[in-house]
């Protein structure tokens, strides 16, 4: 893994509020992982989470 790490590059996060996704993705993985609940409702947050805050923003989405 030393080896490797000096040429590992991160991965850029861009979005309208990336924040707002990271934390949902954040809360709702760990929370599945604890509880022992599938990662499909983790999605599911992550998504809504996402799209309300797209419209809290002003986006308009199909």
């Amino acid at each position: 893994m030393s080896k490797v790490a000096p040429g590992a590059r991160s991965f850029s996060m861009w979005g309208p509020n990336v924040t707002v996704t990271f934390s949902a993705y954040r809360d709702s993985f760990g929370a599945a992982l604890q509880s022992g609940k599938s990662f499909t409702g983790a999605l599911d947050t992550m998504q809504n989470n996402t799209t309300a805050g797209m419209k809290k923003l002003g986006f308009t989405l199909h």
